[in-house]
């Protein structure tokens, strides 16, 4: 059980990881505006991309948030 948690937890975190990289802000254009500096581009993504993929990135938070409490609290009631 512990063991399953902890490997959800190295999903979680590196899903959340991932959609935090390819997020665009105002001023940058994705993780390579934040590596090699401000990239320009001519592309648009789709209409609602961006809003969906805020929610994607909420929701992987929260599951990480969660599954890091889970297996802290298991952890201590283990020692």
């Amino acid at each position: 059980m512990f063991l399953l948690l902890n490997i959800l937890q190295i999903i979680a975190a590196v899903v959340l990881i991932s959609l935090v990289a390819i997020q665009t802000t105002k001023r940058e254009a994705g993780i390579s505006g934040t590596i090699g500096g401000k990239v320009t581009t001519p592309f648009k993504l789709k209409p609602g991309y961006e809003e969906w993929l805020d929610k994607l990135t909420m929701w992987a938070a929260i599951t990480f948030f969660v599954l890091s409490i889970i297996v802290g609290t298991i952890y201590m009631r283990m020692k």
